[in-house]
């Protein structure tokens, strides 16, 4: 969402703008940002997760010293004119609830062994 509310954009289009950059990130072996380049970071989704819950089950899976929120390291001093739906989302949600859940506890088996794949593909 736009922090702003006085800045008319098409959503769609800026929803799809996005998919396309994750999609473009996806599939490459090597990203740089910040005039680094980076080989050690891997994309992942899945249909059922939000990325908080992905990011989450990476950590819990694989420990926090291995993962990090590039976001949050790399551009926690840029100003950023959009705010995640997810994390409106987060404040609202019974945490509880979702981790004990069958459905949660499966997208996190998946996500997990899709990871271990794409390690053990390298």
């Amino acid at each position: 969402m736009l922090k702003e509310h006085d800045i008319k954009i098409d959503r769609l289009l800026m929803n799809n703008a996005c998919i396309m950059l994750f999609n473009e990130f996806f599939s490459k072996k090597e990203v740089k940002l910040k005039k680094e380049t980076y080989k050690n970071i891997m994309f992942i989704q899945h249909k059922n997760l939000d990325c908080y819950s992905v990011f989450k089950l990476v950590k819990h899976a694989f420990g926090r010293s291995n993962c990090i929120n590039m976001h949050e390291e790399l551009f926690k001093d840029c100003k950023s004119p959009i705010v995640a739906v997810n994390d409106l989302i987060d404040k609202y949600v019974n945490k509880t609830c979702m981790n004990i859940s069958a459905e949660f506890k499966l997208a996190g088996k998946e996500l997990v062994q899709y990871i271990n794949e794409r390690i053990s593909s390298l």
